[in-house]
């Protein structure tokens, strides 16, 4: 993703220059149709490039903050991606205006309603804020993919879940195993034996009969 956003920047970089080249060669209006078809394209692929760019740090940021927002350190990565769209949407934004201006306005220096060093000057500060938006696009990418190994390490490095089950504390030693030990004494219903049934039978002599 970041690979092909800057190599539409790139290209629509050069699309540019050679647009502008094109309209310092014209020799009155040779040229003149060739000059406004490539002229159009690159104004089309500047605003593709610039608002894809925008758009592509608007996404990151709202990855990093869904990522971040409930790690004590989060604050600090969702801040420089704040940081990172303050610095490369004004050039991105003023790239598009200004390519615009200069295409639209071109067709009044075509019918001579405005003067042809505005084309000029719009041309040139176009260029500018293109350049700039590329460098400043360029170097915050790199910057953004240092910022998510950071913040993947730092999530790795963080237990997700707390220790122990929740719910109450394991036992604190080993289980006691049950065991049975054996009916009981007294039995259901009837009368209860007698203490000499208990025993056993008597340790006197045996009684002889008559």
């Amino acid at each position: 993703m970041v690979l092909a956003l800057l190599t539409t920047s790139l290209v629509s970089m050069v699309c540019f220059i050679v647009t502008v080249v094109m309209g310092f060669m014209m020799v009155g209006r040779t040229g003149l149709g060739q000059h406004f078809l490539f002229g159009f394209f690159t104004t089309f692929l500047v605003t593709l490039a610039q608002s894809m760019t925008m758009f592509y740090f608007i996404g990151t940021g709202r990855q990093v903050k869904d990522l971040a927002s409930n790690h004590p350190a989060g604050s600090d990565f969702i801040q420089r991606t704040k940081r990172f769209k303050a610095v490369v949407f004004p050039p991105a934004m003023w790239a598009i205006l200004f390519t615009m201006a200069t295409m639209i306005l071109g067709a009044g220096v075509d019918t001579h309603v405005i003067p042809p060093f505005v084309h000029t000057v719009l041309a040139a500060a176009s260029l500018y804020f293109i350049l700039i938006a590329f460098w400043k696009e360029a170097k915050y990418m790199i910057e953004h993919n240092k910022l998510m190994l950071e913040l993947d390490c730092l999530l790795k490095a963080t237990p997700s879940s707390s220790v122990g089950p929740t719910g109450g504390r394991p036992p604190a030693g080993p289980p006691t195993p049950s065991s049975s030990v054996g009916p009981t004494g007294r039995p259901t219903g009837g009368t209860p034996a007698s203490p000499a049934s208990l025993i056993g039978p008597s340790a006197g002599p045996p009684t002889q009969d008559a």
